[in-house]
């Protein structure tokens, strides 16, 4: 795929990421919010420095 292609795609998802996000955030309460936010910290705390495939291995 052309460089030009995917960094439209990039864009585009960016775009819809921030306009859905806003939106999400919106319509959650703060439980939700802080189970969200607990979700995110701990899938961050999965990349321990190995490689995506291995991560992808073994989080099942």
């Amino acid at each position: 795929m052309p460089d030009s292609v995917k960094e439209y795609f990039v864009l585009m998802g960016r775009k819809g990421g921030k306009i859905t996000g806003k939106a999400r955030s919106a319509n959650l309460t703060a439980t939700g919010r802080s189970e969200a936010a607990r979700r995110a910290v701990q899938a961050a705390g999965l990349n321990n420095g190995q490689p995506d495939y291995f991560r992808a291995a073994t989080a099942l």
